[in-house]
């Protein structure tokens, strides 16, 4: 083992001073760990965050290979990206995950740890955008996938760990292998989000798209973003609950898991911003789930956001409550009402982003629906950002004209 590998002590190095440490689970935010290299060890099976802190995360040792890589993969895409799947004999073992190489050991018996072939990476995931209504002008949707791409890229990574390209794809026939699609349909099933997940459990979204109103452009955003911070629906953050009294949203006495949905609670067009012509969707950062507001924090990537658990005008948030073990909805959709809790039901067998689509039926409600309304609802930002697409393109005529 390596100097920048080196075991925390009491986990490694063959004896452990406390076989408690080198048997239950732990991984952490990695964007958090400042230390040159900590080890986790244990069993991944169904990890949440804690917080801001860094205290390893506590779970029950593996029983059979296939539970084992499922927990590796749902932690790791949850927290820090997606794994490769090693070939290993993994029952009763432990794992150890080392924060600065990356490398995975595996526990094999006793004190001994035995390394497997391999370090965790973290991939690169591939979003392809493709208009499957054969009516939106190809050319914007190229440009939209040009934005996206700059969003995911540029300011999705200052706050949340993800590594991803938007690409445009000119036929909704071909698939490319490896890509999650993000389909532009011209209608959606009542109750049917824009969130979903093929036979092999890999997602991919559809948005319904008007060629009369560029608004689809931000659904796009929001169902992208979204799914590469959770691509798997089940993403859980405790946090302190809310309640709504005297119609105000304020903080309540218990603690709910919300599910990490960053776009929902900032999901209407007024808070979109531009990239290069295209509007696209803000989201929230890890902080909106801090316990209380501290000065100079960002809540969301604009700064529409101003305190932790804030929802917009417009918006919603769902979790689970402890207590009862049910779905609950926060909704602000509608702003000529005050916000209100939906119960939502106990979670069933889909995604818990799914469940709460398909238990919340109201087609309002749903974010990409906004994207069939005939007048846009940010129309100074769509127009600002039709001019600035037409300057754009002619600053790339005249630059293709003097190359040809």
């Amino acid at each position: 083992m390596s100097a920048s590998e080196r075991a925390v002590p009491g986990t490694l190095g063959g004896k452990a001073a406390d076989d408690s440490l080198g048997f239950f689970a732990g991984i952490a935010c990695l964007h958090e760990i400042e230390s040159d290299a900590m080890l986790y060890a244990g069993s991944i099976a169904e990890p949440r965050l804690r917080g801001n802190r860094n205290e390893p995360l506590v779970s029950s040792p593996f029983r059979n290979e296939e539970s084992c890589e499922l927990g590796i993969r749902t932690a790791l895409n949850r927290h820090i990206g997606c794994l490769r799947p090693f070939s290993s004999k993994w029952e009763n073992h432990a794992v150890l995950l080392c924060s600065k190489t990356g490398r995975c050991s595996v526990r094999e018996s006793g004190y001994h740890f035995a390394s497997i072939s391999g370090v965790l990476r973290m991939s690169i995931l591939h979003i392809g955008l493709v208009d499957a209504t054969g009516y939106v002008n190809p050319e914007l949707v190229q440009a939209a996938a040009m934005a996206l791409n700059i969003q995911v890229l540029r300011d999705l990574p200052q706050f949340w760990d993800v590594q991803a390209t938007v690409m445009y794809l000119p036929d909704p026939q071909r698939i490319p292998v490896g890509v999650w699609p993000v389909l532009l349909v011209a209608s959606l099933p009542p109750g049917e989000g824009g969130f979903h997940l093929d036979q092999q459990n890999q997602p991919y979204a559809k948005v319904l798209a008007n060629p009369a109103n560029d608004s689809w452009t931000i659904a796009a955003s929001h169902e992208i973003l979204e799914m590469l911070v959770d691509p798997y629906g089940n993403r859980l953050q405790p946090a302190r609950s809310i309640q709504v009294i005297g119609g105000r949203i304020e903080d309540g006495p218990g603690e709910f898991d919300y599910l990490v949905e960053i776009c929902d609670p900032c999901e209407h067009d007024l808070f979109a911003y531009g990239i290069r012509g295209i509007a696209v969707s803000d989201f929230i950062t890890p902080r909106y789930y801090d316990p209380m507001t501290s000065l100079g924090v960002r809540y969301s990537f604009t700064g529409s956001i101003q305190a932790p658990r804030q929802v917009l005008p417009g918006g919603y948030i769902s979790w689970i409550d402890p207590f009862c073990d049910e779905l609950h909805q926060l909704q602000f959709v509608d702003t000529t009402l005050p916000p209100h809790v939906v119960r939502l039901g106990g979670p069933n067998n889909r995604s818990l982003r799914e469940g709460v689509h398909a238990a919340n039926s109201s087609a309002y409600s749903l974010r990409n629906t906004h994207a069939m309304m005939p007048i846009p609802q940010n129309p100074n930002l769509h127009e600002a950002c039709r001019v600035r697409r037409m300057a754009l393109d002619h600053i790339a005529r005249r630059r293709g004209a003097r190359l040809i």
